[in-house]
Formats: C-alpha cells, structure tokens, sequence
C-alpha cells in the first residue's frame, strides 16, 4: 500500500530546480530520502506538507489529492518535524509535548480534556521523556530535546510522520538512540514515517525504503542494502568508497589517494 505519492512534481526557484520528480513511498514502513546537500530532499518534503506549491504535478495522501483535505484534517493525517532549530520554547516538556494536540481541538477550546493528557503521558512513555514531564525543555540535552519534539509530534496522533534530519546536531550516542526508537515505533505501531537524513549507514541499516536525490531529480529508489553500493556512492556523492556489511551494519571506507598516504 502507498502512503505518499508524487506525480511529476516539478518546480523552480531561482537556480534551484526540482524536475520531474515522482514517489511512491510505502504505508507502514520507514523510508529514508537521502542525497547531497541542495539536492531537494527538504523541498520535497515541504511540498509533500503543503508548505510549499509546486509548479507542476500532484500529491496524493491515502489516496487523495492533499488539495482536496480541509487544513484539520490534514494534520490529523499527516506531521511534519522540521529540522531542530536555535530558539527553544520556554515551555515544561508535557505542556511541549502537548501542542501536539492542537489539531484535535474543537471550536476555540484551549484546556486539554482527560483524553488528551493520556495520549500525552503515552506518548512520553513511548520516547522515554516522561520523568522529564516538568522540566523545562531548553535545559534538557540535545537528544532528550530531539525525544521531546517527536513525543510533540506523535501526540498529533497521524498515521504518516515525516522528519527533516531528525539527526542532525547530535552526538552519535543519541542518533543511535533516536533511531532505535523510531525503528521500535514503527515496528509497534505500524506508524509510516519518512525521514530525511545525511547518514547514509544509518539509512540503510533502519529504512526499509530509500530515495536518492541529486539535482532536484531522483537518481535511484529501492531497498537500501541493493542500491548502497560504491556504483552508488561514486554516481551520487562522486566519491569513491567500498562498503562492507559488519553484523548487518553497512560500514563505508572512502579510498584515500595513494599521495596522501594514511593516518
């Protein structure tokens, strides 16, 4: 089944193009979008969100045009975490966590009913946040932030997650730790989520799923472990590597020039 299809999406700004670009990503599973920087990936996902209009083409949700949902029911459908920005909320975790109700509101209610303080608290159950419920979020480490903001958006209780380098600025202690609850997460719920990353070990050894990007067009889409190959690495990145499997684990060893000599 498909989550998320694009049809001959293109679009124009400035000396960025992207062209022609069609998915088709897969419900219940993760899938990584990779590729290098200005490549489109983050654009992609902008306009998978409505936050941005292509010039050309359609996006389908569940099978329906994402013009045709009313905004509240687009973000009971869908969720977006951007990248982790400089400006933190002054906000304890739980009353963080708990704008990820907003879209369940009716009229102008403003207080959370029962029903959505149990959905918070499973929430930060699920993340691991929830002894920090009271603590003020700017005074948690990077990771527990990064939990938090993902408790915020599972708390929109949507069947589609999509994150923008949900890694990124983090120490490699803690990208392991958020990929593994978002792997757990998916395996326990069947939750489709769709993922920008740099990491392309990470992507290959977590996804089931990965589209490369390069040029605002994409260059190859399948099974991560079948397409991660040096063809691969030196067509995308123009970088020549090997890759090794250690323990289902992919390993990329980049070829230093013999006048460079080792470390």
């Amino acid at each position: 089944m498909t989550a998320i299809q694009g049809e001959h999406l293109s679009l124009q700004r400035g000396y960025f193009q992207l062209d022609d670009v069609s998915i088709n990503l897969p419900a219940g599973q993760l899938t990584a979008i990779v590729g290098p920087n200005g490549s489109g990936k983050s654009t992609l996902l902008r306009i998978i969100t409505r936050l941005l209009k292509q010039d050309q083409g359609q996006v389908s949700v569940l099978g329906k045009q994402v013009e045709n949902y009313k905004r509240r029911d687009f973000a009971q459908t869908l969720t977006m975490l951007p990248q982790m920005k400089d400006m933190l909320p002054l906000l304890t975790v739980r009353e963080l966590v708990a704008y990820g109700r907003s879209p369940h509101a009716k009229g102008l209610r403003i207080r959370h009913t029962g029903q959505d303080q149990l959905i918070v608290d499973q929430v930060m159950e699920i993340t691991g946040i929830k002894p920090y419920a009271d603590r003020m979020f700017h005074t948690l480490s990077g990771g527990e932030q990064q939990k938090a903001r993902i408790a915020m958006a599972l708390a929109q209780q949507t069947g589609i997650l999509l994150l923008d380098e949900p890694t990124t600025f983090l120490d490699i202690a803690h990208q392991f730790e958020v990929m593994d609850m978002l792997r757990r997460i998916n395996h326990e719920s069947g939750l489709t989520i769709v993922m920008v990353l740099h990491d392309l070990q990470q992507a290959a050894a977590y996804c089931h799923h990965m589209i490369a990007l390069k040029r605002g067009r994409i260059a190859v889409a399948g099974e991560p472990r079948q397409i991660l190959t040096s063809a691969f690495l030196r067509d995308i990145y123009e970088m020549n590597a090997t890759i090794k499997f250690e323990a289902g684990y992919p390993v990329i060893i980049p070829t230093i020039p013999h006048h460079l000599g080792g470390i």
